[in-house]
């Protein structure tokens, strides 16, 4: 679950480092893939913590990062949905 993660975030880095650095117009859908890795970074940084939950069957980081932690995933994961569903209604340019 940590080499996928890893790969996660270093994969969508790329991705949005090209969209960011183009010198071409940018069109919605690059903004729309642009959003999409970054909610998909913000979900991924939080695998380690979780597979730490699962190995140790222990959570030493407090109740605050506990809820901090569910709150962002469910953010994250509902900002995936929501662009991904932008994303097929948006006319292809």
């Amino acid at each position: 679950m940590l080499v996928l993660a890893f790969l996660s975030v270093f994969s969508n880095s790329i991705i949005c480092h090209f969209i960011l650095k183009s010198n071409t117009k940018r069109t919605v859908t690059d903004c729309f893939v642009c959003n999409l890795t970054v909610a998909d970074i913000a979900f991924f940084m939080s695998a380690p913590l979780v597979a730490s939950v699962r190995v140790n069957e222990n959570w030493a980081l407090g109740r605050g990062v506990c809820r901090l932690l569910v709150y962002s995933m469910n953010v994250c994961g509902t900002v995936m949905l929501w662009t991904m569903s932008a994303m097929s209604v948006n006319p292809v340019t």
